[in-house]
């Protein structure tokens, strides 16, 4: 929640995510069975792809596109 509230903020912020390895955990959290967790994350991505393009690449290399994806058939309204 507090990364995808400063990757909405500014993409000053999109150097130290980067960093942080976080994208790692994104795959299996598209999968959690909570669907605030998923929808968090759907968030999340959301928020990484709104000031530029920097994160287009590593959402590819990291598998996370085929989750999101995945996503827009999810049970859960608010995932959707």
């Amino acid at each position: 929640l507090i990364v995808s509230n400063l990757a909405r903020i500014s993409r000053d912020f999109y150097g130290p995510i980067a960093q942080s390895g976080c994208l790692e955990a994104l795959p299996a959290l598209l999968l959690h069975s909570d669907a605030n967790v998923r929808s968090r994350v759907c968030n999340l991505v959301g928020n990484l792809c709104r000031h530029n393009d920097d994160f287009y690449l590593p959402l590819v290399q990291h598998a996370i596109l085929p989750g999101i994806i995945e996503r827009s058939s999810d049970p859960d309204p608010t995932t959707r």
